[in-house]
């Protein structure tokens, strides 16, 4: 081979080796290996995996991302636009991510960490976020997306692992990486948690909880949103209505991310109370639908409460006046365009817990609303709004309130009306939570008030709230059950112990009346050990127990009975009867119903 032909080979070489850095240049740093990989992302996303450590690692970790814009010299980086990071989910603790200050500048607005750090036992989560460290799309300038330096043609190397270096085997992959936000199952669940609103997603919407404190404790809060005012939450006494501590800049530090991304992690010291947790969320930037980067616990985004010392867990529970007090007038299940009242006199002071389920609209109109006067004058000292209400399930103009009320002696009168469409028993829109409670309820908030304190008056005009739905009267004992006849005897689910789900078809051959006595616990609160008929083909409920349609049994004021009869179709049905684990056939501990032999329910055909 001669001079010129070793020239020529020499030239060629370095040509292709020119080449390959020229590739290798714009291709970037190659995807990274390991264990856990988070690869194959794009723009406006969060990539998630989650992996467990049985014993104390070493891990590689790697990432590529990139920041917001080029690196110049001189001046002072860019944060990142796209990067890692990795969240252990016990104490929702940041272990590992890529920071600007550190992170290597690759080609254009490539960033690159490489880390070694030491993992102890519990669980982990990988994250990779690409929305962007400011609010809209744009993150680079015109020059710069006219140069080709927008952060977002870098989605093809974005990358994040997670190698061990010393033990494989004591690390195992329990979520399997993938695109999309957490699931609420990652939301923060500290050992004696007391309320969580995490995650809270879409938006407007608002959470809140009522809860008891017996004795003085410290819980931990743990809050993460959007500041100033967007998504953010508070603590209230709630009798008072004096906010005990509220989200704002001072009170939190920044969560990583977007720059409005703020997080509190705080003790808050109660004394003996009553207090109201509530978190509110716009319809802007929200777990789910970030609109730039998430902070670094994305599902914890609301507020969670927990007792410090988990031996204290006993000291609060939650406050629902439908299980923890015994109404002191009610007017509920109102049906569409009827005015109710009931007046009370008060002989003592005597502070009432309202609670009021209603339609109320934006703007605060009152569709179906409660409010309490005082006589003489009829001087309004409660009305029911929009701005103290809280959502109550299906439409969003279905809104509860639970006012704490304190009364001076005196004549009260409560009254509720509804409009012409979407009430009890006929609902145009979403149904609440709760449809047998639209109307308005008094508890006391005392659990227990001295006899005389309050008496109900007698009704005064059409219209007003009758005994049922006013002060509670002593029921007259309840009627002896007709002993079955064995033939017109159809089914027989009596008498049933605790923990029992009786299931029986029942084929209707031509249209047939029948006859049926149920005898069950339930409360305005709920049902324990109830039945109900459902058609077999489609699901509907053609009869069911509920508070309002069963009448005192005598013994526990929860014992209930249904006497009556239903007429159903052609078809096949299905009979459902279920009792919970206390308070059953052979067990009603000294409480029992007049006629205890018939706990559950009985089925007789009166006429074809």
């Amino acid at each position: 081979m001669n001079k010129r032909h070793v020239v020529r080979l020499q030239l060629v070489l370095l040509g292709l080796l020119v080449v390959l850095l020229v590739v290798r240049t714009l291709s970037g740093p190659p995807a990274p290996d390991g264990l856990v990989v988070l690869a194959d992302l794009e723009p406006d996303a969060l990539a998630r995996a989650g992996f467990a450590v049985e014993h104390p690692v070493v891990v590689r970790l790697e990432g590529i991302g990139s920041f917001q814009g080029p690196v110049e010299a001189g001046r002072d980086r860019p944060p990142l636009a796209a990067y890692g990071w990795l969240l252990r989910r016990e104490d929702r603790a940041v272990v590992w991510r890529m920071e600007p200050g550190t992170a290597a500048s690759e080609r254009g607005t490539l960033a690159r960490s490489i880390d070694t750090l030491g993992l102890d036992p519990g669980t982990y989560d990988l994250f990779f976020a690409s929305y962007g460290a400011s609010f809209g799309r744009s993150g680079s300038s015109v020059v710069q997306r006219l140069v080709g330096a927008n952060w977002r043609d870098d989605a093809d190397r974005w990358a994040v692992a997670m190698q061990p270096l010393d033990d494989a085997a004591g690390v195992i992959v329990v979520e399997e990486a993938g695109a999309g936000v957490p699931t609420g199952s990652l939301a923060p669940q500290p050992e004696a948690l007391v309320w969580t609103s995490a995650p809270m997603a879409e938006g407007p919407s608002e959470a809140s909880h009522l809860f008891e404190v017996d004795e003085p404790v410290v819980l931990d809060l743990y809050a993460c949103g959007e500041l100033p005012e967007m998504d953010y939450g508070w603590v209230e006494d709630a009798v008072s209505g004096r906010r005990i501590w509220t989200m704002t800049m001072d009170t939190t530090e920044p969560a990583g991310g977007a720059e409005a991304n703020r997080l509190a992690r705080v003790p808050l010291r109660l004394a003996p109370g009553i207090y109201r947790a509530v978190f509110r969320t716009d319809a802007g930037h929200h777990y789910g639908g970030w609109r730039a980067n998430p902070p670094l616990d994305p599902a914890a985004w609301g507020m969670t409460l927990s007792v410090a010392q988990p031996r204290q867990a006993r000291a609060v529970t939650p406050f629902d006046p439908w299980t923890m007090r015994t109404p002191l007038l009610r007017i509920t299940s109102v049906p569409n365009n009827t005015a109710r009242s009931a007046t009370f006199t008060l002989s003592q002071p005597l502070t009432v817990v309202v609670y009021a389920v209603g339609e109320l609209g934006r703007g605060d109109d009152r569709y179906d609303h409660a409010w309490i006067t005082r006589a003489p004058g009829s001087d309004v000292v409660w009305r029911m709004s929009r701005a103290a209400s809280r959502p109550a399930g299906g439409h969003e103009n279905n809104r509860v309130e639970i006012a704490f009320l304190p009364l001076q002696p005196g004549t009260y009168t409560v009254h509720y009306e509804t409009d012409g469409s979407h009430a009890f028993g006929n609902w145009s829109n979403g149904a609440p939570t709760h449809p047998e409670r639209w109307g308005v309820t008094l508890f006391p908030l005392p659990a227990s008030v001295e006899p005389g304190v309050i008496q109900q008056q007698p009704d005064a005009a059409p219209g007003e709230a009758g005994p049922m739905a006013g002060m509670p009267t002593a029921a007259p004992p309840p009627p002896t059950p007709p002993p079955p006849d064995p033939e017109r005897l159809v089914l027989q689910m009596a008498p049933l112990g605790n923990e029992v789900r009786r299931d029986e078809r029942l084929v209707v051959s031509e249209p047939t009346t029948y006859r049926l006595y149920a005898l069950g616990e339930l409360s305005l609160s709920g049902r324990y050990d109830y039945g109900w008929i459902e058609r077999a083909d489609t699901g509907d409920i053609v009869w069911e127990m509920t508070w309002e349609n069963t009448r005192p049994a005598g013994g526990d004021d929860r014992n209930r009975f249904f006497e009556g009869t239903i007429r159903l179709e052609p078809g096949t049905y299905v009979v459902h009867f279920r009792t919970d684990w206390s308070h059953a056939y052979g067990d009603f501990g000294g409480e029992a119903p007049a006629y205890p032999e018939h706990w559950g329910l009985t089925i007789e055909r009166v006429t074809h």
